[in-house]
Protein backbone atom coordinates (compact mmCIF):
# COMPACT_ATOMS: atom_id res chain seq x y z
CA UNK A 1 0.00 0.00 0.00
CA UNK A 2 2.90 2.36 0.77
CA UNK A 3 4.21 1.99 -2.80
CA UNK A 4 0.75 2.64 -4.22
CA UNK A 5 0.46 5.86 -2.18
CA UNK A 6 3.89 6.98 -3.41
CA UNK A 7 2.94 6.18 -7.03
CA UNK A 8 -0.33 8.11 -6.63
CA UNK A 9 1.61 11.11 -5.31
CA UNK A 10 3.95 11.05 -8.30
CA UNK A 11 1.06 10.74 -10.76
CA UNK A 12 -1.09 13.46 -9.24
CA UNK A 13 1.86 15.86 -8.90
CA UNK A 14 1.77 16.11 -12.72
CA UNK A 15 -1.94 17.00 -12.73
CA UNK A 16 -1.73 20.45 -11.16
CA UNK A 17 -5.17 21.57 -12.40
CA UNK A 18 -7.03 18.57 -10.97
CA UNK A 19 -8.80 18.18 -7.64
CA UNK A 20 -8.68 14.73 -6.11
CA UNK A 21 -10.03 13.02 -3.02
CA UNK A 22 -8.85 9.98 -1.07
CA UNK A 23 -10.59 7.97 1.65
CA UNK A 24 -8.23 5.68 3.56
CA UNK A 25 -7.57 4.19 6.97
CA UNK A 26 -3.79 4.40 6.39
CA UNK A 27 -2.47 6.62 9.22
CA UNK A 28 0.59 7.94 7.32
CA UNK A 29 -1.08 8.57 3.95
CA UNK A 30 -0.01 12.21 3.56
CA UNK A 31 3.64 11.39 4.24
CA UNK A 32 3.59 8.48 1.76
CA UNK A 33 1.66 10.56 -0.79
CA UNK A 34 4.20 13.37 -0.48
CA UNK A 35 1.79 16.25 0.01
CA UNK A 36 -0.35 17.59 2.85
CA UNK A 37 -4.07 17.67 2.11
CA UNK A 38 -5.85 21.00 1.74
CA UNK A 39 -8.66 19.63 3.91
CA UNK A 40 -9.17 16.45 5.89
CA UNK A 41 -12.14 14.93 7.66
CA UNK A 42 -12.19 12.07 10.13
CA UNK A 43 -14.82 9.45 9.29
CA UNK A 44 -15.66 5.98 10.53
CA UNK A 45 -16.35 2.90 8.44
CA UNK A 46 -18.04 0.88 11.15
CA UNK A 47 -15.43 0.98 13.90
CA UNK A 48 -12.52 1.63 11.51
CA UNK A 49 -11.25 5.20 11.72
CA UNK A 50 -10.66 6.64 8.25
CA UNK A 51 -9.61 10.02 6.92
CA UNK A 52 -11.06 11.76 3.88
CA UNK A 53 -8.28 13.81 2.26
CA UNK A 54 -9.18 16.64 -0.10
CA UNK A 55 -6.60 18.00 -2.54
CA UNK A 56 -8.09 21.02 -4.25
CA UNK A 57 -7.05 22.22 -7.67
CA UNK A 58 -7.46 25.81 -8.82
CA UNK A 59 -10.99 27.11 -9.23
CA UNK A 60 -12.03 27.90 -12.81
CA UNK A 61 -12.27 31.62 -13.63
CA UNK A 62 -15.63 33.32 -13.06
CA UNK A 63 -16.15 33.78 -16.82
CA UNK A 64 -15.29 30.14 -17.64
CA UNK A 65 -17.66 28.77 -20.30
CA UNK A 66 -18.23 25.04 -19.76
CA UNK A 67 -19.84 24.74 -23.20
CA UNK A 68 -16.59 25.76 -24.93
CA UNK A 69 -14.72 22.97 -23.11
CA UNK A 70 -17.15 20.32 -24.39
CA UNK A 71 -16.60 21.33 -28.01
CA UNK A 72 -19.96 23.00 -28.60
CA UNK A 73 -21.04 26.60 -28.29
CA UNK A 74 -24.25 28.58 -28.21
CA UNK A 75 -23.61 29.76 -31.80
CA UNK A 76 -23.43 26.18 -33.08
CA UNK A 77 -26.59 25.20 -31.20
CA UNK A 78 -28.53 28.09 -32.79
CA UNK A 79 -27.56 27.03 -36.33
Amino acid sequence: VRKMHQDMGELYSMLDTWSYYVLTSAPFFEKQFGRHADRRRKLFNGQIECTYYQYLGPRPPEDFDHEDESGSSDDEAAS
